[in-house]
């Protein structure tokens, strides 16, 4: 058989060696048995405690591509702006044509640095820099987080539920991609009709929240 397990985690976190197995208890549902299997097969790692707005960024540059695209964007933004100007405040204040330029391999980066920039300075109009917004995001009250990442610009459902795992660490939190959601309704996981909202809720409420806060990494 063939052995698809990466010989690097491209998000760039140390994985964690995977148990035996998550407990003695067998899964109860379809959807908490995949995700036993996931975590025997791939990469694991404990999620939370990244800095919001980093996350936030790095979201976005990944959005409609992969990692593997995306990665070297976000490094190459850090490397460029992340300076003692502070992110936030370097990347609201930087040349749109420089910023494209900067993160072109995440692709649509005309689209991506408007949204990148909007946000910046969302964060230092509102939040006054990276450290209060990070903090709100990491330890808000859930539904607070959730409602006001939805609100800005160039942020959706998935990109919002990535900030919420990947910084705050919420427990029972599943971004849906468009490969989860496809096999989610393909395998009966949830309704053939289901949107983004009914998928998430359904696998939410199909596996127990320890096993999405160490989660799998494909």
């Amino acid at each position: 058989m063939v052995n698809h397990e990466p010989t690097e985690n491209l998000s760039g976190d140390t994985p964690v060696a995977p148990p035996d197995s998550f407990g003695d208890e067998p899964p109860q549902t379809v959807a908490e048995a995949v995700i036993d299997r996931l975590g025997e097969r791939y990469w694991r790692k404990h999620y939370g405690d990244r800095p919001g707005f980093e996350c936030l960024i790095r979201t976005v540059l990944s959005q409609h591509t992969s990692d593997k695209a995306s990665q070297p964007a976000f490094e190459a933004l850090l490397n460029r702006y992340d300076g003692d100007e502070g992110l936030a405040s370097s990347l609201a204040n930087a040349d749109r044509a420089e910023l494209a330029d900067v993160i072109s391999s995440a692709g649509l980066y005309n689209q991506k640095s408007r949204v990148i920039q909007h946000l910046a300075e969302e964060v230092v109009q509102t939040w006054g820099g990276v450290d209060e917004f990070d903090t709100f995001v990491q330890v808000g009250e859930r539904s607070e987080v959730r409602s006001y990442l939805l609100s800005l610009d160039g942020v959706g459902p998935k990109t919002a539920d990535c900030v919420m795992l990947f910084a705050g660490g919420e427990q029972g939190v599943f971004p849906v991609d468009t490969h989860v959601y496809r096999i989610a309704r393909r395998i009966g996981i949830a309704p053939p009709a289901a949107d983004y909202e009914s998928v998430r809720r359904h696998l939410e409420d199909a596996v127990p929240p320890k096993k999405l806060a160490l989660d799998t990494q494909v």
